[in-house]
């Protein structure tokens, strides 16, 4: 499969679906296509963002995304998909094209002839990126870009992470967002980190862990670099998005393994990227980043596609964001929904709380083991401590039905509608 095709296809079913940023605003795209020998490729998810919450703002009942950046809601969004495919499948009794169950007729895999394409539209914020855009400064700014470089920064003491593009010369270290030191503090770990952590777990994550087998990133593609900074940029994704956690590579129990996708560069641009924006602008405009983020998945019910802002629904009333269907599609509530819809159909236990979904399924696959080798206190990713991952604070929600049900010492305080 040529990667212009794919990312063609991606292009056309983004055009589809009739959105776009407000004038003098970009934004980022990206999807997860599955490809079969011969056949047209499967886009199970697309997703444009480039935004996240700040931590004082993460919701404690699930109803909002903490993390809007186009390559997590893509994923959050193949979560969906894989987990939809289980329930087309089992009350259809047809066989699916992509995945196979198991031979304990309870979980399933992808089947061994499709291949996994992610398409970002640029590179990924964070570590994969961060020389790329050093080198660009230095030509747009060599002034700034001087100042930079004529202190060194000391490494990180064990255990921290660089906030945004914090100590830019330090490399293969963890970083949070935003980029920018002026915004507010948030605990979202970078692109390029996630989908190095995508590349020992999986894709899916843990809660649908115990359905599925860990399903990985076969190839990925990038816009937005220039052909001659190809494979110098290709050279920096690798060293970034997988090899500086390969210390751990023989550790690991199949199914988990590390995977190191092949990586390819386009040079067909998306028309809503910033460098799009910024050629077609006239010089008195100001170009920004949109606050809107798109999601959309394949064949999802009851819909496909919606416009989210500030990790919810746009256009949803405050007082509204807890009903289901105000709900964004691929948050933690409506994936612990869909999560309850599929288990019962499969008949697979199940448990309460969205975090203990997520720790009962983790230690009955295998998920917990591997994840300890990652960010246990003698892993790579040491320094992704609890409280730089989605736990306890956010996940103790419950659902009685469809409705949110928040923990029991905040029932006082957040009601759900």
């Amino acid at each position: 499969m040529e990667p212009d095709h794919i990312v063609q296809c991606i292009f056309k079913l983004y055009d589809s679906l009739a959105y776009k940023p407000n004038l003098g605003q970009f934004t980022v795209l990206a999807a997860l296509v599955l490809c079969k020998a011969n056949e047209s490729p499967n886009i199970i998810s697309l997703a444009t963002g480039t935004k996240c919450l700040p931590a004082s703002k993460y919701p404690i009942c699930g109803e909002a995304l903490h993390d809007s950046h186009a390559e997590v809601l893509a994923r959050r969004g193949a979560i969906r998909w894989f987990l939809e495919e289980i329930l087309r499948t089992r009350t259809s009794g047809q066989v699916s094209q992509w995945i196979d169950p198991a031979h304990d007729g309870v979980k399933w895999n992808l089947k061994p002839s499709v291949r996994v394409w992610l398409y970002v539209s640029t590179l990924p914020c964070g570590d994969a990126s961060t020389l790329h855009i050093a080198s660009l400064q230095a030509i747009h700014d060599p002034d700034m870009a001087g100042l930079k470089n004529a202190s060194p920064p000391p490494a990180l003491p064990n255990g921290a992470v660089s906030r945004g593009r914090n100590n830019y010369q330090l490399l293969s270290v963890l970083r949070t967002k935003p980029g920018r030191a002026d915004s507010p503090l948030a605990l979202s770990l970078s692109c390029s980190d996630k989908i190095c952590r995508w590349n020992v777990l999986g894709l899916l994550g843990g809660l649908s862990c115990s359905l599925l087998d860990p399903v990985y990133i076969d190839e990925i593609i990038f816009g937005e670099v220039a052909s001659n900074n190809w494979d110098k940029c290709a050279l920096d994704a690798k060293r970034s998005l997988w090899e500086r956690v390969d210390s751990i590579e023989d550790h690991l129990i199949s199914p988990y393994r590390l995977s190191k996708p092949r990586i390819h560069f386009t040079n067909l641009a998306f028309k809503h990227s910033r460098n799009v924006i910024e050629t077609t602008q006239t010089v008195s405009d100001v170009v920004s980043s949109s606050n809107e983020s798109l999601c959309y998945v394949s064949k999802s019910e009851p819909r496909s596609c919606e416009i989210l802002i500030n990790g919810l629904k746009r256009g949803v009333a405050p007082k509204h964001r807890f009903r289901a269907k105000s709900r964004p599609i691929i948050c933690k509530a409506s994936l612990l929904e869909l999560y309850h819809r599929t288990v019962m159909v499969v008949h697979v236990p199940t448990v309460e709380s969205y975090f203990s979904h997520k720790g009962w399924s983790s230690e009955t696959s295998g998920y917990g083991s591997a994840r300890e080798l990652l960010v246990g206190p003698n892993g790579p990713f040491a320094a992704w401590t609890k409280e730089l991952r989605s736990g306890e604070r956010w996940e103790e929600f419950w659902l009685n039905g469809d409705q949110i049900m928040p923990p029991e010492d905040k029932r006082d305080t957040y009601h759900a509608a």
